[in-house]
């Protein structure tokens, strides 16, 4: 490829290329381009290394920053979890039954185990979906069709695979595994509590890792507030409350549903109130 007539770089998610070790190849590219050129650099993150490069192949750039570094949203809140290594799914199947209309993303560190919490979830009768590196673009497509169509509920993916999507009406952020870095978790707790709506970031951690929420509430400025695991009691409760929800804002034509009623009433007419309740 001939890169000596290029008039426009634009290097996107550069942090991510970064990280993948990809600087020995866009070195080589980048030296093939013409001095003369306009390059656009853009980064979810502001690390040294990402500042060398722009500082090598950007004639004096202007900076412009979205947010302010390692903030959180102010429409987010943070909870987190306290388990056992081994009890770690056993926790998140209770933490997605807790919460009903969930719609969100869990991220998981690996392409492995990505996948193999996906296939756990589904085995387990969860609407869930994985997205990593192994998944091929036309599925890629497909999934995130689906899931912006709510088809899917959960999307189980690493922090790469996630890079470029764009849903706003995601209620919740989970991470499995909570990330080393406050940058990146900032960038996954971001997804949700988009366009003035409320989100929860949810993170499940070990007693030994409850040090790193010390340092995230120092980084990004937030309160994270520990939750205990709900019990059945718990669950059965909130789902209860959330179909009663769901069936009390339902709209219906009384006129059409009429026709289809009739000898309902008379045939209910023997139970109380709380008695129906109670069956339905």
């Amino acid at each position: 490829i001939d890169l000596s007539k290029i008039e426009t770089v634009v290097l996107d998610e550069a942090d991510e290329m970064l990280d993948l070790g990809f600087k020995e190849e866009l070195d080589n590219i980048l030296e093939k381009t013409p001095k003369e050129k306009q390059t656009l650099l853009f980064s979810a993150t502001m690390s040294s290394v990402v500042r060398k490069i722009a500082s090598k192949y950007m004639n004096k750039p202007q900076e412009i920053s979205v947010g302010k570094s390692n903030e959180g949203a102010d429409n987010v809140s943070h909870q987190y979890f306290l388990v056992k290594p081994r009890n770690r799914f056993e926790a998140l199947k209770r933490i997605i039954d807790f919460e009903p209309e969930i719609y969100g993303i869990l991220f998981c560190r690996t392409r492995r185990e990505t996948q193999e919490i996906a296939d756990k979830l589904k085995e387990s009768k969860y609407s869930s979906e994985a997205l990593h590196g192994d998944v091929s673009q036309n599925i890629r497509t497909q999934i995130m069709d689906r899931f912006r169509k709510r088809k899917i509920q959960l999307l189980v993916a690493t922090d790469v695979a996630a890079r470029g999507i764009d849903v706003n009406d995601l209620t919740h952020v989970i991470n499995f595994n909570i990330p080393d870095s406050s940058e990146a978790y900032v960038h996954r707790s971001g997804r949700t509590g988009r366009a003035n709506k409320s989100g929860l970031s949810i993170s499940i951690i070990t007693p030994f890792e409850e040090r790193k929420i010390r340092v995230l509430e120092k980084r990004i400025g937030k309160k994270f507030e520990l939750k205990r695991i709900p019990s059945g009691k718990d669950i059965c409760q909130k789902q209860i409350t959330s179909l009663v929800e769901k069936i009390k804002n339902s709209e219906t034509d009384e006129r059409e549903m009429e026709k289809y009623l009739q000898g309902a009433e008379e045939s209910l007419s023997s139970l109380t109130k709380s008695e129906i309740i109670s069956k339905f």
